[in-house]
């Protein structure tokens, strides 16, 4: 209540007297010395934006760090006291340059003294890029955008907190973790005093980084003579396929990328699951990082192609493992990759015209058994074009001459050499064979691995040799004649 009194008194704090009346020192009458009103006081009304959640996927987000190009809900919870009248409240959103959200829910209607406002929201995926070469202007970072602030002094810069990529003019570029601010306003209009608008504010921090963008790569790891795509006939080679993570985001732990591989006709994937004549191996589970890597292992089919296109291994990422940030599968950036290669028949050896160079030698006869090697492929021998080849015989029949050995290694000059062993007959008659024998272990093709037998087509030749008494001419008499008699 409000209560107004009489001071019976002057201002210098003499007694009041009667001015008509004043013998002896007549004081004022005084009838009531106050008298009081009640007043109601009433709330005008009050808005509190109390707090704010960052939701992904109908998630609530583990902290304030998204993505560029991703979608999210902001969440708002404001209370307004119940003297705020119903038909005036709103809340409206401001966002920073690059955010984005339906014009028809930038400011929405509320109804409820306990409101909950959700906002969709998408990041623009060059968001990052924008800020750091802007249209027609230097680097913007720590500069405000419209309609919002981007604080560099807090901007993960100062913490090192930095991916690079290099474009393709070879310029390193670094997309650096921003802070944006988004801001949200609540007003109402009081039902006590209709003249009086009622408004809270409060803000929203989050960070954007580079989103996790994935890559699939490949290449022929072994052989070392495959590795430059050059393979031979049937012979297998050992493809490494693995995905690359480019950006600052980070992946949920325990995800895999998923690949396949699909090899042209002829060529054989080895491998659990791919039936002979299957061209496609599906859904090769991927970590992510060389680290990751998967080997598979491809036979190159068994006749080089005709000319034409050069054949082509080909993986594809499928699906990736999900950003930390999104919690959607990450951005794929390259999602092929191809490999051509080039298959040309595969060395092959073959030893032929072994000869002692007459059928017929007689006993204990020296001779020179020859023949020649040939690699009728178009791949060469390792190492350094070079083969071994083995001399068998009966040595009661045979024998090497000082300084022979039974096992020679031979060079290949212009695919073919030639190889001989100085031999001679045993006093044995009869017909017998000698068998040059290529030791194929000891060779192997030059894009094929090191453990597997170079191939022969034909590893052996044999010489027959007829030992024979050839016999002796003696002369036992002469007879001088005399033409003039």
């Amino acid at each position: 209540s409000i209560r107004a009194a009489i001071i019976p008194a002057t201002a210098a704090g003499l007694p009041l007297q009667d001015a008509n009346n004043n013998y002896p020192d007549t004081l004022v009458f005084i009838a009531d010395t106050s008298i009081a009103q009640a007043v109601e006081i009433q709330d005008g009304g009050g808005i509190v934006i109390d707090s704010f959640q960052v939701r992904v996927r109908d998630q609530v987000a583990e902290d304030d760090t998204l993505s560029n190009g991703q979608d999210f809900t902001l969440r708002a919870f404001i209370a307004f006291s119940s003297n705020i009248a119903p038909d005036g409240r709103f809340a409206r959103i401001s966002l920073p340059l690059g955010f984005t959200t339906s014009t028809d829910s930038v400011e929405q209607a509320v109804q409820d003294d306990i409101a909950v406002v959700d906002w969709r929201i998408s990041i623009n995926p060059s968001i990052l890029e924008d800020l750091l070469n802007p249209v027609g202007g230097e680097p913007s970072a720590g500069k405000p955008a419209s309609g919002g602030r981007i604080s560099a002094a807090a901007s993960k810069l100062s913490r090192g907190e930095t991916s690079e990529r290099q474009d393709l003019g070879g310029v390193l570029e670094s997309l650096v973790t921003q802070e944006f601010q988004l801001d949200v306003e609540a007003r109402g209009v009081s039902a006590i005093d209709t003249t009086r608008n009622i408004t809270a504010s409060e803000s929203q921090t989050l960070w954007v980084e580079e989103r996790a963008e994935m890559a699939v790569n490949a290449l022929i790891a072994d052989p070392p003579g495959a590795r430059l795509g050059v393979l031979s006939t049937t012979l297998p080679f050992d493809l490494n396929v693995w995905v690359d993570k480019l950006g600052d985001a980070g992946l949920i732990a325990g995800d895999s990328n998923y690949v396949s591989l699909r090899v042209p006709s002829g060529f054989r994937i080895d491998a659990p699951g791919v039936l002979p004549g299957d061209s496609i191996l599906p859904k090769l589970a991927l970590g992510t990082g060389p680290a990751a890597a998967r080997e598979v292992r491809v036979y190159a089919p068994d006749n080089a192609p005709a000319g034409g296109t050069p054949p082509r291994l080909r993986v594809r990422l499928d699906s990736t493992a999900r950003d930390i940030n999104t919690l959607a599968p990450a951005f794929i950036g390259e999602a092929l990759e191809t490999i051509g290669v080039t298959v040309e028949k595969r060395a092959t050896l073959r030893i032929d015209n072994l000869q002692a160079g007459s059928s017929t030698l007689g006993s204990n006869q020296p001779f020179v058994l020859s023949g020649v090697i040939a690699n009728v492929g178009k791949a060469d021998v390792e190492p350094g074009d070079s083969v071994s080849v083995e001399l068998s015989f009966d040595p009661t029949r045979f024998q090497l001459q000082a300084g022979q050995s039974a096992r020679k290694r031979v060079k290949l000059v212009n695919k073919q050499a030639p190889v001989s062993w100085n031999m001679q007959t045993g006093p044995e008659l009869g017909d017998f064979d000698l068998l040059a024998t290529i030791i194929d272990s000891l060779s192997y093709d030059e894009h094929g691995f090191d453990s597997i037998a170079v191939y022969t087509e034909k590893s052996s030749d044999t010489a027959t040799v007829t030992i024979a008494d050839v016999g002796n001419a003696t002369i036992v008499s002469a007879l001088l004649y005399n033409q003039n008699g």
